[in-house]
């Protein structure tokens, strides 16, 4: 005869338990999440840490270019002579003025903390963009004797977006996948700039010297090329242009054309 489980009583519940394989499977499961969270706090830490070291570097190197402008007469000109122009002489190439009558020493420095803050910024576009523009503002590159030559400087993914930077000198400088869109490069000194890959749309080039100029891959949609000379230029792959664009610019002579064809 059957024992009858009284009316109302909760069922017998089974006994639970977790095997020792599946408790080790989950300890593991947790000291991975926990090694990863370690490891994603960690990696936000460096990254803020290295963006503030960046900040410094670059206050510490405007602090020092300040000293340097207003203070050791790192732009004083005493006596100019004057010098063919770039038309006159013929070549294409600024001919430098002689060099200003500036304090021993004090140039060299300013070259030197421009190459090391460059090299602090690493891949920092924008901060890279704030030493630039500090430089041309400050009237130290100039499309003709230049007080700081940025020639084979790494500005590559600079960011100089919708700034106006007419008659720089960006003399052979390194200018991969730079952020150029609607800046303003009348007159800009660009010969022998590498601007692979960088973004030229609704830039204003009108008169710039990219003789030589590397431009594969560069996005040049709605950009203004009047009078622009890109003799030698490489364009390989430029996005964006069109025969009206390129027929206005000064000279193609030597070019590679967007298409491959050589001109």
């Amino acid at each position: 005869m059957s024992s009858a489980v009284p009316t109302g009583s909760p069922a017998p519940k089974s006994p639970t338990f977790v095997s020792g394989g599946l408790l080790t499977v989950l300890t593991v499961i947790v000291s991975a999440l926990a090694v990863i969270v370690t490891l994603l706090n960690h990696s936000a830490d460096s990254a803020r840490d290295s963006d503030l070291h960046r900040e410094s570097e670059l206050q510490n190197y405007l602090d020092k270019m300040g000293v340097l402008v207003f203070q050791e007469n790192l732009l004083q000109v005493l006596t100019p002579t004057p010098a063919l122009t770039p038309t006159q002489s013929g070549t294409g190439v600024p001919t430098p003025l002689p060099s200003p009558t500036i304090p021993v020493g004090v140039q060299e420095i300013a070259i030197a903390n421009t190459a090391n803050v460059l090299r602090q910024m690493e891949n920092d576009g924008p901060r890279k963009g704030i030493v630039v523009q500090f430089l041309y503002r400050a009237k130290l590159i100039p499309q003709i004797n230049p007080t700081i030559s940025l020639k084979n400087a790494n500005l590559q993914d600079i960011d100089l977006s919708n700034v106006d930077l007419t008659g720089i000198n960006l003399y052979q400088s390194d200018l991969t996948s730079a952020k150029l869109a609607k800046t303003t490069l009348v007159n800009a000194y660009l010969l022998n700039a590498n601007l692979t890959g960088a973004d030229l749309k609704g830039a204003i080039l009108s008169g710039a010297n990219l003789r030589g100029a590397i431009l594969v891959g560069a996005d040049l949609t709605g950009s203004i090329l009047a009078g622009t000379d890109l003799t030698g230029a490489d364009l390989t792959g430029a996005k964006g242009t069109s025969s009206d664009q390129l027929n206005q610019a000064k000279s193609l002579a030597g070019a590679t054309l967007p298409d491959g064809t050589k001109q």
